[in-house]
């Protein structure tokens, strides 16, 4: 009973304050309650029916129509929140109308027009104007009951898709009487009546028949500039004159430019502008005009004469998706790249680009179109990585097209691609398809995460007969020898030994036993199946002889060596030996050490070592593998040293495996072999690699040795020029120059070395930076954080933000507080905003003390992003955890203490934290009424009752009875 009362308040409450989140809730909750015992008491269901009849009338299909109304609801609801509705949505909605007998009632009509306008500016705008013809046709079909606001939806529809109409036909065929709005949006319709009807309009304003006010001169000023005439424009501006009074500049007006972009007086524009400059969203729909006018005059230059772009990026965006599904790509790309940018929001023409080049990849525009702005960014630098940037999107999109041919111009260029970029390709393609992307990715030669990538691709592909799928990707022109791997791979994964066998047997091919190792043991401590490993490791691996001693190390450690896997460690080291196996002599010293501690049968025991000491190196340079060789990819750093003295001895040639010595020596910090290498190098004269270099680089910063850290990385960039350098590297280079206080060159090299591999997860080194600009040089974080943005090193600029403020809380909470204000100002957003409060709730004592000053200080600052009302909740719950009950009771009595806030805030706390807030603000007697006590006390009983606190719960009863009796 106490759920279906609080239900009921609730529900009440969403009626009263009717919009489009409270209405979903509705519906949703009459869904869930349709079937439960309490129905007839549940207000739920009767909110529900009020609903459905507002928006849809009675039919006769139960089912049909709940399905409709949902669609109705989730466009509703989208149209409200997002200001966009989904075509395919829409579409579906109309279909249902036209194939059914629903009745459209009078609010539905006209929001049914209204989402084929300006809401759909995301879709082709032909597809647009079809769809306002199909929806009028429909409302017609139906017989509805023709509206006003039914007429006015569909002249603004028309407006917003660029619709050109017969004005007076119009008017000759309205149903009700035309009002002073019907005229104000016939005047801003495309027409084929020229300046005809715009006189007659005036006409009619001048004989005072039509009131006269903003909203009509506006409209006859754009219809005469929309018709090219400048004269006309200048007669409603002196009618303005003459009717208010007021001295109006016929300079300051927009539609006057309109006019004369129209008739293509650019200098005459121009002279205005440099004078005006416009605001953004003025400028925007001007680009719009000069594009919809089908004029040729220099955008450019109309953009340049805008206000500075700061945090408009949605309208921008809005527009140049407007722009590309209207077909005017070169004037999107136009507002995309030279709009102006405010300094301190650079990021911004990131965000415009990446729009641009998402619409024009998802219209399916001829790829060599697609390819040409993606080169323009490239030079711009507008996209980091843009090449994989495109790659992603093309195939977001199922651009398969312009997918591949991106792929065969970064073939050229030489840069690496992720091949899990084509995992949506694969996923949603039939099998022959599948094989033939998958043919074309294994064609573009892509090494980076490709043996994974092939493993994962196997969960899509029907395995079920490993050979039959072979043969036909053979037939789709895929080389068996490239995938043979990972098809063994994924049948050990998936325990099916013996059919990795007869794949391997079938085909006569042999595998890299490295890479199904793991998952081989992983297979043998189920299943005890050693014969198949015998087999995998030493028959069918083309180096199986190599991982000997890994696989024995195994067996010794993960398994409890009893009688069974005593017999199975013997076969397989009798295999081995016969095979002539070698194992490296430290491995032999562990595994007998291993095996002599080990509470097993004496004569096992000694046939155990014997077989160790029969595979064992006989010296430190003997080849752990004599039979087959073991490639120095496969090799440790032990294995590659004593391989290197081994070709040195023989006098063969040393550069590959000195390369992999000196990469693996700087990765581990090993200075005295980095330091005898680079000597065996630079005696016999070998080049340098970028990888080298980059290692050598990374070294010499661990190291601290910062004068070679730098030579290193200059010589790199001048010898290998598109080399990229990884963010971390770069980042560690530049913590190095801080502790050192050379801050001037730390900012030189963020700014010098532009071609940086930006890697994700660097969020830990770029919070070790701040930790040291804080320690070491405080006033430098502001001008850090810019560089560091503006060079795309920061993914995560509030992550990064929230650590600055929270590390500085425990230095200097002056500084922690300022730092938050230029948050504030400069990116619109509050990062560390609970950890700051709660500080400086802590703290606080009285009005007067300097720690109230700066709570006050940081509450208007929060107030700017977040309103004076979640503000106050941020501030109840900063409170309430420091136990501030005269602050918190001063709070909730002067401001309009808004529970539904409140809890939707304490969802992304601790439970403890929940319970602690809202025990704290219902121990203040008399404050908040007794209406509110049941949602609080309810969530706190939840969380007791979760926790199994019995003895809470019983407490928090007891006061609740008091509370409300």
């Amino acid at each position: 009973m106490l759920h279906i009362k609080t239900c009921s308040t609730f529900l009440k409450r969403a009626i009263t304050c009717w919009n489009s989140n409270q209405c979903n809730l509705i519906y949703f909750m009459y869904k869930l309650h349709r079937t439960c015992a309490t129905t007839p008491n549940c207000m739920v269901k009767v909110c529900a029916s009020n609903f459905s009849s507002k928006y849809v009338q009675r039919c006769d299909d139960e089912d049909n129509k709940e399905n409709f109304e949902t669609k109705i609801m989730i466009l509703c609801k989208s149209a409200d929140s997002k200001h966009v509705v989904n075509l395919n949505a829409l579409t579906s909605v109309i279909e249902d109308l036209e194939s059914n007998n629903y009745n459209i009632s009078e609010t539905l009509s006209p929001l049914l027009l209204n989402w084929c306008g300006r809401i759909l500016h995301n879709e082709p705008i032909k597809w647009r104007q079809e769809l306002v013809d199909r929806t009028w046709n429909l409302l017609k079909a139906k017989k509805c009951k023709l509206t006003i606001n039914d007429y006015h939806a569909l002249l603004q529809a028309y407006i917003d898709s660029n619709y050109t109409i017969d004005r007076e036909e119009f008017l000759k065929d309205m149903t009700v009487p035309p009002e002073y709005d019907t005229y104000c949006l016939l005047l801003q319709v495309p027409s084929t009546n020229d300046d005809v009807f715009v006189d007659n309009i005036l006409s009619r304003v001048l004989q005072n028949t039509l009131p006269a006010c903003s909203k009509i001169y506006n409209a006859l000023k754009y219809a005469y500039a929309m018709n090219g005439n400048v004269e006309g424009i200048l007669k409603v501006i002196d009618l303005i004159k003459e009717k208010t009074g007021k001295s109006v500049s016929a300079i300051n007006d927009v539609y006057l430019i309109y006019g004369l972009i129209k008739i293509g007086k650019l200098e005459d524009v121009i002279n205005i502008l440099e004078t005006n400059k416009l605001s953004v969203l003025k400028t925007l729909k001007l680009a719009k005009f000069i594009s919809f006018s089908q004029n040729n005059l220099c955008i450019e230059e109309i953009l340049r004469y805008s206000q500075p772009l700061t945090t408009q990026e949605k309208e921008v965006s809005s527009t140049i998706v407007e722009l590309v599904h209207a077909g005017y790509v070169t004037n999107a790309y136009k507002v995309a790249t030279c709009i102006p940018v405010d300094n301190n929001f650079k990021s911004i023409k990131n965000v415009l680009a990446l729009c641009l080049l998402r619409e024009i990849i998802k219209l399916n525009l001829d790829p060599e179109i697609v390819l040409k702005i993606i080169c323009n960014f490239e030079k711009q630098d507008f996209i980091s990585n843009i090449w994989q940037v495109s790659i992603q999107l093309a195939l977001e999109e199922s651009n398969n097209t312009v997918a591949f041919r991106i792929f065969d111009e970064i073939n050229v260029i030489n840069i690496d691609v992720n091949p899990y970029y084509f995992m949506p390709l694969l996923k949603y393609n039939n099998e022959n398809d599948l094989y033939s992307i998958l043919a074309r990715i294994i064609n573009l030669n892509i090494t980076k995460n490709y043996n994974t990538f092939l493993n994962d691709v196997f969960s899509v592909v029907n395995i079920e007969d490993p050979i039959a799928t072979i043969i036909k990707m053979k037939e789709h022109g895929i080389p068996i020898s490239s995938i043979i791997n990972s098809v063994v791979k994924f049948l050990v994964d998936a325990g099916r030994l013996q059919e990795s066998i007869r794949v391997c047997t079938f085909f006569k091919k042999r595998i890299d036993c490295q890479e199904i190792l793991y998952s081989l043991f992983a297979q043998y401590k189920k299943t005890n199946d050693i014969e198949s490993c015998i087999h995998l490791v030493f028959k069918l691996s083309y180096n199986g002889d190599g991982f000997v001693a890994k696989f024995v190390r195994k067996m010794i450690n993960e398994l409890q060596l009893e009688k069974n896997n005593i017999e199975h460690l013997i076969s397989f080291l009798t295999i081995a030996k016969r095979k002539k196996a070698i194992i490296s002599r430290s491995d032999a010293n562990y595994i007998r050490n291993k095996i002599a501690d080990m509470d097993i049968n004496e004569d096992s025991k000694n046939l155990i070592l014997q077989l160790i000491s029969d595979i064992t190196a006989v010296n430190i340079t003997h080849n752990y593998n004599t039979k087959l060789f073991v490639h120095p990819v496969y090799m440790n750093l032990d294995q590659l040293y004593n391989h290197f003295r081994e070709l040195q001895s023989n006098n063969k040639n040393i550069r590959g495996v000195a390369r992999k010595i000196l990469m693996f020596a700087c990765k581990l910090n090993n200075v005295k072999l980095v330091e005898e290498i680079m000597g065996h190098i630079e005696t016999s004269n070998f080049k340098y690699t970028p990888g080298m270099k980059l290692c050598l680089f990374d070294f010499y910063v661990k190291n601290k040795m910062i004068d070679k850290a730098l030579q290193t990385l200059d010589e790199t960039v001048c010898q290998f020029k598109f080399c990229k350098i990884d963010n971390f590297k770069i980042l560690r280079l530049v913590m190095l120059l801080v502790e050192q206080n050379k801050m001037e060159k730390a900012y030189d090299i963020i700014k010098k070395y532009k071609y940086i591999n930006h890697k994700p997860n660097v969020q830990t080194q770029i919070n070790q930076l701040f930790d040291l600009l804080i320690k070491n040089c405080s006033n430098d974080i502001t001008k850090m954080m810019d560089l560091l943005c503006e060079n795309g090193y920061c993914d995560n600029k509030y992550e990064t933000l929230r650590h600055l403020i929270v590390a500085q809380l425990d230095n200097n909470i002056e500084a922690a507080v300022n730092t938050f204000e230029i948050c504030v100002k400069k990116y619109k957003a509050t990062p560390g905003r609970k950890e700051i409060l709660l500080k400086l709730a802590n703290l606080s004592s009285n009005s007067s003390s300097k720690y109230d000053q700066m709570m006050k200080k940081t509450s208007i600052n929060i107030s700017q992003i977040h309103g004076t009302q979640q503000t106050n909740m941020f501030l109840i719950i900063a409170y309430a955890l420091c136990n501030k009950k005269a602050e918190l009771q001063y709070l909730i009595e002067t401001c309009e203490f808004k529970e539904d806030i409140l809890m939707e805030e304490l969802k992304y706390l601790k439970n403890e934290d929940i319970v602690k807030i809202l025990s704290t603000v219902l121990e203040i007697k008399e404050i908040i009424p007794k209406s509110r006590f049941m949602l609080m006390y309810n969530l706190i009983l939840r969380i007791h009752d979760k926790q199994g606190n019995v003895e809470d719960v019983s407490e928090l009863q007891k006061i609740m009875s008091s509370k409300l009796s």
